[in-house]
C-alpha cells in the first residue's frame, strides 16, 4: 500500500495515512480530493479495518460509484462492495429499511419524488373537506416549506414554531401549515412511502428514540467519511455526527470556497466549524491544482480572496501558465451571443479544440435562449444539460408507476395516477368519490375499488367499468408480487398486463415516445444486468435515487461531439478545455436576490458560485457580460458585475 501512496503528493499522502481521529481535509478545485479518499479507504482495508465498518456518504450517487470503482482496482471488488458507500439518501434508505417495524412502516415502501409529493399536497390542500386555498397555499410552495422543515429537522408538532421564528412576515396561517404537514405525513405513512427528506430526518428520530438502534450503527461503522461536506444541510450534519460517536472516526472532505447549495439548505458553517464540533483535529489542505492553468488558478483566487467568511487557503499549480483570461463587453447579449459563438468558431477551426471541449456556462437557465438561437444559426451542435430529466418524461413514469403499483398497492396516490393513464370512463369525480369513501372507512383505494358498489353516487354501469379495470389491469398486476418470479419477468409481465405500450402509442409524438421507452426499457436490463441479484424494490429505489443524474443522458453526451450549456449550479464537479461564464453583470450574476439582500452572506454565495465557473476550465477562460440586457419581455441597461471589477482591481 505505501507505494501506492507514493503516487499521492505530500499532502494527500498525510491525508490518506490519518486513520484515527477527526480529520478535516480542506480541497481546492482541481486539488485530488477523490483520490485522496479512494486511498485513504484503501489505506484503512490494508491496515486490517473490515470494509463494512466503513461508512463513506457522498452528494452523488456517481461520486459514489466512481470511488467505489477505483478502490476495486486497488484491492479487489470483493472487499470494495462490502463498503457502505453512498448518497446520505441512499444509505438513510438503507437504515430504514432494516427497521421499518421499529417507525410503523411495512415491507415494499414507495419513495417518493418531488413531482409525487406536490400531487399528494395538492390533493390534500384542494379537498373541500379542509377547506384550504390553493391560491394561497400554493403545493409546490408547500411542498418546498415541508423540505425546508425536514432538512431543518422540524417536524409537524414544531412547525408552529419555526413559522413563527422564520416566517412572520409572511401571509401563511402557522395552524394551516401544521394542518397540511401533519395531514401530508398520515397519508404517506398510510400510503406506505417516505418522501427524499424522511431518508434523513426519519433515521435520526429513529436513533434518537431507539437508542439500541443508534448503537447498533455506531459499533458498525468504525470509520466515517464525507466528501463535499460543505453542502450538508442541518439533518445531514446531525444525522452524521450521530452515527460517529463515541470513536470519532471522522473524516469531512470539502472546499468552503465551492459551497453554492444555500438556497436548498446547505449550511457551510458545518465545514468551517468542524474544529469546534471535535477535539483534536487534524487539518490538511490540499492546495495543489493539478486542472487548470496558472492565469486560470490566479484568476479564481484573486476573485474568492473577497470573501471574508471562509477557512482560507491559496491554490497554485505547476501546470503552464496558459493564455490570459479574456474579459468581453459587448453592447447588447445579442452581441454577447455573436461573440461567443465567433469564439467557439475560431477555437474549433484553427486552435484545434472539438465541440465537445467546450462549455457555455450561466446563472439562470432562462438565459440559454439568447445563446441557443446563435449556435443553431451556425449550424453548432450543442446540448443542454440538467434542463429536463429523462425519467421525468410521461411515458417513462408510467411504466415506473405500474411497476410501483405491483411493489406497492397501498400506494393510493399512485393507484390515483394509474387510473387516470386509462381512457376507462372513470373520471377525476369517480375518483374522488373512491377517495373520500376510502378515508372515511380508513381504508385503501384498491379495497374500496373492490366494494365500489357501497359508494354514494356510483351507479351499476360505473361500477362495473371499476371492476373490469380492477380485473383487467390491476388485480393481475397486484397478484405478481405474490409469485416467486423473477425481476425480468414482473418487468414483462407488467407491461404486458398493463398494455402500456398501447397507451404510449395513443399519446402525441408516439413514435419519440416509443423510443424512450424502448430506451428505459434497455437501461432496467442494464441495471438487472449489472446487479442481479436485484428486488423490484431495489430497481425502483434505485431508479428513483438516480433520477438527477440520468446515466442514459451522460452516456450520450460522453460520445457526442457538442458544446455542453449548462447553470454553474449544474458544472459542479465537471471540467472543459474552454469555459465561457456569460452574463456577468449585477443582478445577473450575482443574481438580483443577493444584490438586493440584507444579508451579506448572500453575495459571498454568489462569488462562489462565480469561483466554481472559473475553476471548471482547464485551458481557457472566457468571460462575458453585456451593457444592455433583455429578460422577462422588457429590456435594461447594466451595471458590469462586481466580480469583474474585483479581477481588474
Amino acid at each position: 500500500m505505501e507505494s501506492l501512496l507514493s503516487g499521492l503528493n505530500p499532502e494527500q499522502k498525510k491525508a490518506a495515512n490519518r486513520l484515527l481521529g477527526p480529520v478535516l481535509v480542506l480541497a481546492g478545485a482541481g486539488s485530488g480530493k477523490t483520490r485522496t479518499l479512494t486511498y485513504r479507504t484503501a489505506n484503512l482495508i490494508d491496515k486490517g479495518v473490515n470494509p463494512e465498518n466503513i461508512l463513506t456518504l457522498t452528494f452523488t450517487n456517481k461520486a459514489a460509484n466512481n470511488m467505489k470503482e477505483k478502490i476495486a482496482e486497488l484491492i479487489g471488488s470483493e472487499k470494495a462492495n462490502k463498503i457502505w458507500m453512498g448518497t446520505f439518501h441512499s444509505i438513510g434508505l438503507r437504515i430504514l429499511r432494516a427497521n421499518l417495524n421499529s417507525i410503523g412502516y411495512r415491507n415494499n415502501v414507495s419513495i417518493y419524488d418531488s413531482a409525487d409529493s406536490e400531487s399528494l399536497l395538492k390533493s390534500i390542500i384542494t379537498d373541500p373537506r379542509i377547506e384550504i386555498s390553493k391560491k394561497e397555499y400554493p403545493p409546490a410552495r408547500m411542498l418546498s416549506l415541508i423540505s425546508e422543515m425536514k432538512n431543518e429537522l422540524i417536524r409537524p408538532d414544531e412547525a408552529k414554531q419555526f413559522m413563527k421564528k422564520n416566517y412572520a412576515q409572511t401571509t401563511y396561517d402557522p395552524r394551516r401549515i401544521v394542518q397540511i404537514y401533519k395531514k401530508y405525513e398520515e397519508l404517506k405513512k398510510k400510503y406506505n412511502a417516505f418522501d427524499f427528506g424522511d431518508l434523513i430526518l426519519m433515521p435520526v428520530y429513529l436513533f434518537k428514540y431507539n437508542p439500541k438502534v443508534l448503537k447498533f450503527y455506531q459499533k458498525k461503522f468504525q470509520y466515517v467519511q464525507i466528501d463535499e461536506y460543505q453542502d450538508s444541510n442541518t439533518a445531514q450534519y446531525v444525522f452524521s455526527k450521530m452515527l460517529s460517536k463515541p470513536q470519532n472516526n471522522i473524516m469531512v472532505v470539502g472546499d468552503d470556497d465551492q459551497a453554492i447549495y444555500g438556497f436548498r439548505g446547505a449550511d457551510f458553517r458545518n465545514i468551517l466549524n468542524f474544529s469546534e464540533d471535535f477535539e483534536d483535529v487534524f487539518e490538511v489542505k490540499l492546495e495543489k491544482n493539478y486542472r487548470s492553468t496558472k492565469s486560470i488558478v490566479n484568476t479564481a483566487n484573486d476573485l474568492i480572496k473577497h470573501n471574508k467568511v471562509r477557512k482560507g487557503k491559496k491554490s497554485y499549480t505547476d501546470n503552464e501558465e496558459g493564455k490570459d483570461i479574456k474579459i468581453a463587453s459587448t453592447a447588447n447579449n445579442e452581441k454577447e451571443g455573436k461573440f461567443v459563438v465567433k469564439e467557439i468558431q475560431n477555437l474549433v477551426n484553427n486552435k484545434g479544440f472539438k465541440y465537445k471541449d467546450i462549455t457555455i456556462l450561466y446563472r439562470v437557465n432562462a438565459q440559454s435562449l439568447y445563446i441557443e438561437k446563435h449556435l443553431k444559426s451556425k449550424s453548432i451542435p450543442y446540448e443542454i444539460i440538467g434542463a429536463a430529466n429523462f425519467f421525468d418524461r410521461k411515458e417513462c413514469q408510467m411504466f415506473l408507476n405500474l411497476l410501483k403499483f405491483s411493489l406497492n398497492p397501498l400506494d393510493d396516490l399512485n393507484i390515483g395516477l394509474i387510473i387516470g393513464y386509462y381512457k376507462n370512463n372513470l373520471g377525476a369525480t369517480t375518483i374522488k368519490k373512491l377517495k373520500q369513501y376510502s378515508d372515511e372507512n380508513n381504508i385503501g383505494l384498491l379495497e374500496t375499488m373492490r366494494e365500489a358498489h357501497k359508494v354514494n353516487g356510483i351507479g351499476k354501469k360505473r361500477n362495473k367499468y371499476i371492476q373490469n379495470f380492477l380485473e383487467n389491469y390491476l388485480l393481475p398486476m397486484e397478484e405478481l408480487r405474490k409469485e416467486d418470479l423473477s425481476l425480468k419477468t414482473i418487468i414483462n409481465e407488467v407491461k404486458n398486463i398493463s398494455q402500456v405500450e398501447r397507451l404510449i402509442n395513443q399519446m402525441k409524438n408516439s413514435d419519440d415516445r416509443r423510443e424512450n421507452f424502448n430506451q428505459l426499457l434497455g437501461f432496467i436490463e442494464e441495471i438487472i444486468e449489472k446487479h442481479e441479484d436485484f428486488s423490484l424494490e431495489e430497481l425502483l429505489e434505485h431508479i428513483k435515487l438516480n433520477a438527477g443524474q440520468s446515466v442514459i443522458d451522460e452516456d450520450k453526451s460522453e460520445d457526442d461531439n457538442k458544446i455542453k450549456l449548462m447553470t454553474v449550479h449544474s458544472s459542479k464537479g465537471l471540467e472543459f478545455p474552454v469555459v465561457f461564464v456569460m452574463g456577468l453583470e449585477e443582478k445577473t450574476f450575482p443574481h438580483s436576490f443577493a444584490v438586493n439582500s440584507e444579508n451579506k452572506l448572500a453575495i459571498e454565495e454568489e462569488r462562489r458560485l462565480a469561483y466554481v465557473a472559473f475553476t471548471r476550465a482547464e485551458k481557457r477562460l472566457y468571460l462575458t457580460y453585456a451593457k444592455y440586457r433583455t429578460k422577462y419581455g422588457g429590456g435594461s441597461f447594466t451595471t458590469r458585475s462586481r466580480f469583474i471589477d474585483e479581477l481588474l482591481a
